[in-house]
């Protein structure tokens, strides 16, 4: 017997898998089947937890500054996307300093 996921965990999964697609792809090119692919899950539970594609985008760029990932941060910034506005400076400067290296 198998046991389930719980809710919070399983969207935890999604979000993973987004953050890792979108520092490969770019965040802008996130793909609710590719997410889904790569979470090991179905598209309809990816739209579950992030009914429309601004959402899923928005909830991306959130986790993205909560966790510091500079590389999906910068995406952020050079495309002007209004959470990645609001992270840290150091975390700002830290994804800038990434553009010039």
């Amino acid at each position: 017997m198998t046991t389930r996921m719980a809710p919070l965990d399983r969207k935890q999964l999604i979000m993973d898998a987004a953050i890792q697609l979108a520092r490969r792809q770019g965040y802008q090119n996130v793909k609710r089947a590719d997410i889904a692919d790569i979470a090991g899950v179905s598209n309809a539970l990816v739209s579950k937890y992030f009914a429309t594609m601004p959402q899923l985008k928005r909830a991306i760029m959130r986790h993205a500054v909560t966790i510091e990932d500079h590389v999906v941060v910068m995406q952020g910034l050079a495309c002007g996307d209004p959470q990645a506005r609001k992270a840290s400076q150091e975390c700002k400067a830290r994804a800038a300093d990434m553009l010039v290296k």
